[in-house]
């Protein structure tokens, strides 16, 4: 199946009555990328006059990258396409002291304006404002908060990964488990890595505040949340709420980390409420370490910023806890006098036990010992029992069985990122952030041992952004950014669930009787989801008009692969016209009349297991998936179920200005 939508949009805000009411009361943001700032500078002597011609300096404290400017007819400039930072800016013009701000803040997606007033004198004499210059905005009516990751690196944040705390910004509603903004779905939501966008859009309706890849401290540098007023050039088309991580870069200055994370339970108090039952402290244990390093591998120039962690976590569940063969937990089998033909059951008049095979199948000519394949799964199912905790259950003739299965998990967690100033005027950046994790034992065998190990399932998971971004700063009054990018995702599930089953039949048992141990619940399942997005941006100051114009595009092929389950599933069961459903009724009707239908039912279903008698032949429950390349159905577990395109490309255009 292949599904194409193409979504074409043409956005063009014009000046007009309208604009021009809503400029007064609330003036457009300044375009911007995801992973970019903007510094709106105004300039006025000490009367309130605006001044002017006056020249502006602006240098990156990180990178000593330095962009100059001049102030227009208004008084104002506005430096557009800046990498997150701090920033020194310095304000000359001639019979006006010069002044310098040696601290001002740049954050992802926001402007900061700087209302600068000269002091008339000569410029030997040096204004200087010491203090920061925070992120206040006049000229941006985008509704946003940042996460301010200097203090939230102090607290112990479990996981250490970032992308949770969307949830403090004003405006984020629970529901049902899920979180939303202002009201909207949680389809409207979305995310980026600088600039590449970090989540599928199949699936979207669980909501894409998160990316794929773990945002993690010590590899972001800055986490925006811009909950409304977007701009055109935002979203992709997909969304009207942006999560934007910026990865950290290095600077002119060497700087690193190293962290250990280390919990274990045997450091932790057991809760009350266990203590009051009596139930042991939970064991838990976790490693997660790794660390970063950055500088400057040519000063001024090419810069460096790297990572790598490691989170491992040994341990084990119990079925009892999570299983897929038993509502009840654990795993459901005959005893041994039932493997021996022995039926058991309880009603009013008391217990009563009778052997199928001497009792009934004897006497009425039908075959009164086991079935051969039947007494290989009995005897694999014996051997396996010392594995685990072994329980009676409801139905006399029937036990279960608990057992750990080991399930540890590993995550390699890499970063890299690298800024090289080409020119003064056009700078680049390429990062590569990572997330990869393995878990073996995900899904549990039917019954613990050797024999039946290969029947339980690992998963793996890999998620990856590569982001690419030009700064092209064409005339101090024409700045062109472009960012592109590709999202890597790729989950196995059950990639290693083999044992044959595109060859072997499944011997799937009545519920009554439990489960056979020749059964695949753990099959090969695999979506593989890449998407690529670029989009480009340019910002022209004419005047008091800041124009934006450019182009945004996005690609996802999905592609979703179902195991084939190339096997016929053999139903144990009795059939109305089987002799033996006719011999087992008539010997309840004549020796226990007053036998329930249930009983009756769970007799038969017992027998069926014995002698192996089959109710149904299905082809596999998963089906065999259609090959559009060959015309046929395919066996071949690396065929794809399903394989739909999505893609969507807009244009905008964008004017922005100041009234006064």
């Amino acid at each position: 199946m292949a599904v194409k939508r193409g979504v074409r949009e043409f956005v063009c805000r014009i000046s007009g009555l309208f604009l021009l009411v809503v400029l007064f009361i609330a003036p457009s943001a300044w375009g911007q990328i995801a992973s970019q700032g903007t510094i709106a500078v105004k300039v006025l002597d000490q009367s309130g006059a605006v001044v002017p011609g006056a020249n502006l300096k602006l240098e990156d404290l990180a990178s000593n990258n330095v962009r100059t400017a001049v102030t227009d007819s208004g008084g104002v400039y506005s430096f557009v396409s800046l990498s997150i930072g701090t920033y020194k800016l310095m304000v000359s013009k001639g019979g006006f002291q010069d002044q310098v701000f040696e601290s001002v803040s740049v954050q992802a997606t926001r402007t900061t304006d700087i209302n600068v007033s000269l002091t008339v004198g000569t410029q030997a004499a040096e204004v200087k404002v010491v203090e920061q210059a925070p992120v206040v905005e006049r000229t941006s009516n985008a509704i946003t908060g940042e996460i301010d990751l200097g203090q939230i690196e102090e607290l112990p944040v479990i996981g250490r990964d970032i992308s949770q705390l969307s949830r403090i910004v004003p405006g984020a509603v629970s529901n049902g488990g899920q979180t939303t903004w202002n009201g909207m779905p949680l389809a409207a939501t979305g995310n980026n890595i600088d600039g590449v966008i970090a989540t599928t859009s199949r699936m979207k309706f669980g909501g894409a505040s998160q990316p794929l890849v773990e945002a993690r401290i010590e590899d972001m540098q800055e986490m925006t949340v811009e909950t409304d007023q977007l701009n055109t050039n935002a979203g992709f088309g997909q969304s009207n709420f942006q999560v934007n991580f910026v990865t950290r870069r290095g600077s002119n200055t060497f700087h690193g980390r190293l962290f250990e994370d280390h919990r274990n339970s045997a450091l932790n108090a057991n809760s009350w409420v266990n203590d009051a039952g009596g139930t042991p402290k939970p064991k838990f244990h976790l490693n997660d370490f790794g660390g970063s390093i950055g500088g400057a591998a040519i000063k001024n120039k090419l810069f460096f910023f790297g990572t790598f962690a490691m989170s491992k976590q040994p341990g084990s569940y119990s079925t009892s806890a999570s299983t897929a063969y038993n509502s009840t937990g654990g795993t459901n089998f005959p005893t041994q006098a039932a493997q021996a033909g022995n039926f058991t059951w309880s009603d009013a008049n008391g217990t009563h036990s009778i052997n199928l095979f001497t009792d009934v199948a004897g006497p009425a000519g039908l075959p009164s010992s086991p079935n051969a394949v039947t007494t290989g799964l009995f005897s694999a199912i014996n051997g396996s029992l010392s594995g685990g905790t072994v329980t009676p259950t409801a139905l006399p003739y029937i036990d279960n069985i608990v057992f750990p299965v080991q399930s540890p998990i590993t995550y390699w967690l890499p970063t890299v990122r690298v800024d090289y100033n080409i020119k003064d005027n056009l700078r680049m950046y390429v990062s590569w952030n990572m997330t990869k994790w393995n878990q073996p034992g995900a899904g549990p065998p039917p019954f613990p041992g050797a024999a039946f190990k290969t029947y339980g399932a690992s998963n793996k998971f890999e998620y990856f952004t590569a982001a690419l971004g030009f700064d092209w700063t064409i005339k101090p009054t024409i700045v062109n950014q472009f960012r592109g990018g590709y999202l890597f995702n790729l989950a196995k599930y059950s990639y290693d669930a083999s044992n044959g089953y595109l060859k072997l039949p499944e011997i799937d048992w009545p519920s009554s009787v439990g489960t056979s141990g020749q059964v695949f619940n753990n099959l090969p399942i695999q979506t593989y989801y890449p998407l690529v997005n670029a989009a480009d941006n340019v910002s022209w100051q004419l005047h008091k008009h800041l124009v934006n114009f450019g182009f945004s595009y996005y690609r996802e092929q999905d592609h979703y692969n179902n195991a084939p389950a190339g096997f016929p599933f053999d139903a144990i069961g009795l059939v109305t016209d089987d002799p033996a459903t006719t011999a087992i009724e008539n010997y309840f009707a004549s020796h226990f009349p007053n036998a329930s239908a249930t009983d009756r039912s769970n007799a038969e279903d017992l027998y069926s297991v014995l002698r192996g008698r089959i109710s149904g032949v299905s082809p596999g429950g998963a089906g065999f998936p259609y090959d559009i390349k060959t015309g046929k159905y395919s066996t071949n577990v690396s065929g794809y179920n399903l394989n739909e395109l999505q893609s969507a490309w807009g244009m905008f255009v964008e004017d922005a200005w100041r009234v006064k």
